[in-house]
């Protein structure tokens, strides 16, 4: 039987946040004796108002951003470089951020969580996406606002000539 009894890390959010969970997690491994190498805190991620965000201030949950169709590569290049960096590096693929990411480059300082930059990548990531692509994220759209129907063909090529027309100044599908 192979048992794991090492963590590379334990990343805890802020010092001046209640930890009990995590000093939970890290009674278990020392109760277990099993090893860790590293635990670090993470900074806060404040609201565009600097104040903290929570459950019943600014906070806003990933499928919500979904359906006000956010793209899943832009909402995680974004919340990586939320507190992280790497160099003037804006724009990730999800292999830059594995072989990138560092904790040596994680910041002290709270993040803020701007939505207009959230906006901004995923504008980029619309923008070079094929229209192909595009027009399979926009059917669901399509269909809750009730243009089309479920079984309804759409007509690709006319999408295609509209999305090569507007890709550019798409925020959003």
């Amino acid at each position: 039987m192979v048992s794991i009894r090492y963590l590379l890390f334990v990343l805890r959010r802020e010092k001046r946040s209640s930890s009990g969970n995590s000093a939970i997690v890290m009674c278990f491994f020392v109760a277990f004796r099993l090893c860790f190498s590293c635990s670090t805190y993470l900074s806060m991620i404040l609201g565009s108002d600097k104040t903290r965000l929570s459950k019943r201030h600014g906070a806003t949950s990933v499928t919500s951003y979904e359906e006000m169709g956010y793209l899943p590569e832009a909402l995680v290049n974004y919340l990586a470089r939320l507190g992280w960096s790497h160099k003037d590096q804006e724009v990730f693929s999800q292999e830059e951020l594995i072989e990138k990411f560092s904790l040596d480059h994680v910041g002290k300082a709270a993040a803020i969580f701007n939505q207009d930059k959230l906006l901004w990548l995923n504008s980029h990531y619309i923008s070079s996406m094929e229209p192909a692509e595009i027009i399979k994220n926009l059917r669901p759209f399509l269909i809750k606002e009730g243009l089309v129907k479920e079984d309804t063909a759409l007509d690709e090529a006319w999408m295609k000539k509209i999305i090569i027309s507007l890709r550019e100044r798409c925020r959003t599908p």
